[in-house]
């Protein structure tokens, strides 16, 4: 498996938004609307957008965003047939790796049980703020 820093619309997103939408997600759709409306997403100073690809093909995504000086967990996504197989895990510590050289802390917002449970177990905690799940301190 490859992970890696894209600047671009990844090939295979399509097959991920499709997957994604069946199980009720839309996020995705919103980040292929965001490169398809102009051409950027994650390009600002301490964001990333990035993959994880098996032998060319696309299995994960996700990004860190800039939020007033937070760094933002974003359409963090793994297909189904991935998930519990180390590669969430394996994408999310680079993307906190990432984010260690610009922020302190990072946020999300999840809305269901399986992911809470995925982001706990790998040290955050639940969050009382407006639209943020869940927080973890990288510093």
């Amino acid at each position: 498996m490859d992970i890696e820093s894209i600047n671009r619309r990844p090939i295979g997103l399509e097959e991920l938004v499709r997957e994604s939408e069946l199980e009720g997600f839309r996020f995705l759709t919103r980040l292929s609307n965001e490169l398809d409306s102009n051409g950027k997403a994650f390009d600002q100073q301490g964001e990333t957008l990035m993959v994880v690809r098996d032998a060319d093909r696309l299995i994960a995504i996700g990004g860190i965003s800039n939020y007033d000086g937070v760094a933002r967990l974003r359409r963090f996504y793994v297909k189904k047939a991935y998930r519990k197989s180390g590669v969430g895990t394996l994408l999310l510590q680079n993307l906190e790796m990432f984010a260690s050289q610009y922020f302190s802390r990072i946020t999300l917002f999840t809305d269901t049980a399986s992911a809470s449970k995925f982001y706990e177990a790998r040290g955050y905690t639940p969050a009382a703020e407006s639209r943020v799940s869940h927080q973890k301190i990288i510093k």
